[in-house]
This record gives structure tokens, C-alpha cells and sequence, in this order.
């Protein structure tokens, strides 16, 4: 678990703060986590990355496969329509509340390569190439600085960008952009070589 983590550019910090872990099967699981098997079974050995509400709640979590890829998400009943994203540690919040710029990325391995280039900005991800409307105007009532798209550099990616520039509109914010850079996205920045290329790639725009 953790090889695979600081292959794709995570560092203790953010492993520490995020609570990412790698998944070990328990009796005790909570009764709504079902169709992994007995203790979730099926998911041992895969990296889980918990999704938490902006009061630090756990609703939910991503769970990867290092060798196949595969990944499930699961968000717990009752939080369905809350915003969910990754990367809204209390230290990142504090960060845009004080006047951080905010960049919005899909992955969360495009989350932890951009942060290689961050400087003093907050990095968070939505998962998927879609902004939710409660996500959004709960950043605009947190965010101070501006706000940068930077998801995936494909037709999904590029549509979901232009929606999210449109969904901040419609909420009267008008300090939002998006991100123009060279191949897919920010982890494949990094697998084409680590930190330098994220550095060459990004640092003119952060």
C-alpha cells in the first residue's frame, strides 16, 4: 500500500491527514458497508481513502486496487446528497478560509502530484469530472482566493471543467478558471517523471 502511495506522489503528511489506509478485513463493519464480503473481504489489501463531511465526519470512502486499477466508491445512507470530495483536511479549510487559492482536480493521485507544485494552495478532488452544486456553494462561502479547474485534459474532463465554471456562475462567483496543461492530467504528469515534471508543467500557473 504504501509503495503504491509514494509511487503516485502521496506523502506521509498527506497520508496521516487524509486517513488513507490500506484495507484489512474486521468483523465489526459497519452494517451499511455490504457486497465485499464477510469483514469486506474482498476489498483486503486495497487502498481506502475516506471521504469526510466539512465537520470531519466519515461518510463514505474510495477504495482502490493497486494491481488491477478497480475502484469502488461508497458513500454512507443519510449522506447522499452531502459535498463529497477528497483533500478537505481541517489544515486545508483553514488554508482557504485565510485566502488560499483553491485547484479542483478529478483523481486523487492528481491531488497529491499537483501538490508538488502547490505552494501555499489547497488542492482538493472531486472524483469524477462533476461539480456538484451543494460542493460549490459550499467552497463559495469558505473561499477567499480564486479558484482553478484543473481536471482531466480529455472530452470528459474539459466538458466537466466548463459545467463547474457554470455551476460557480450561477452562484455569483466569478473568480473561477480553468487550467490549461499538457497530457491527461496531473498523475500522468507525474508518471512521466515525479515531481521535476509536475514543477516544469505547473509552475508557471500556481
Amino acid at each position: 500500500g504504501e509503495a503504491y502511495l509514494y509511487g503516485r506522489g502521496t506523502t506521509d503528511q498527506q497520508i496521516a491527514d487524509m486517513g488513507i489506509v490500506s484495507w484489512k478485513p474486521h468483523a465489526n463493519l459497519d452494517k451499511h458497508i455490504t457486497g465485499f464480503g464477510d469483514g469486506g473481504c474482498l476489498l483486503n489489501g486495497w487502498v481506502v481513502h475516506p471521504f469526510r463531511s466539512f465537520r470531519q465526519e466519515t461518510i463514505g470512502f474510495e477504495a482502490r486496487n493497486t494491481v488491477t486499477k478497480q475502484f469502488v466508491k461508497l458513500v454512507l445512507p443519510g449522506y447522499e446528497w452531502s459535498p463529497l470530495c477528497l483533500g478537505n483536511t481541517p489544515t486545508m479549510l483553514q488554508k482557504l478560509w485565510n485566502g488560499a487559492d483553491l485547484y479542483i482536480v478529478e483523481g486523487v493521485y492528481d491531488l497529491t502530484a499537483l501538490s508538488w507544485a502547490m505552494g501555499d494552495s489547497v488542492i482538493l478532488s472531486t472524483v469524477t469530472a462533476r461539480m456538484s452544486v451543494s460542493l460549490a456553494r459550499y467552497l463559495v462561502r469558505l473561499c477567499r482566493g480564486h479558484i482553478y479547474m484543473c481536471y482531466d485534459n480529455d472530452v470528459p474532463g474539459i466538458k466537466g471543467a466548463d459545467k463547474a465554471i457554470a455551476v460557480f456562475s450561477d452562484l455569483g462567483w466569478d473568480r473561477v478558471s480553468k487550467i490549461k496543461y499538457g497530457l491527461k492530467d496531473p498523475g500522468e504528469v507525474w508518471n512521466q517523471g515525479g515531481a521535476s515534471s509536475v514543477i516544469r508543467m505547473f509552475g508557471g500557473n500556481l
